[in-house]
């Protein structure tokens, strides 16, 4: 599933990747930013999504999705 899809975005809004980056024990984070954007331009969220793998058996892998929406 495509994080578009995820979120129901209205029309007029899109996602927009500002930021992607690795963190964690051996680089087993996988962290990406990005905004949420109506149709003027203006920015009403942000979006963190964290997928977390494990480096050892069971080799489990999580994933964390937090939205932040903005008070107008």
């Amino acid at each position: 599933m495509f994080v578009e899809e995820e979120f129901k975005l209205n029309n007029g809004e899109k996602l927009v990747n500002h930021r992607s980056r690795v963190a964690g024990f051996m680089q087993n984070e996988d962290i990406d930013e990005y905004d949420v954007i109506d149709a003027s331009g203006e920015t009403i969220a942000s979006v963190k999504i964290t997928v977390h793998t494990d480096v050892k058996a069971p080799f489990k892998t999580t994933r964390t999705v937090q939205r932040k929406d903005r008070v107008r």
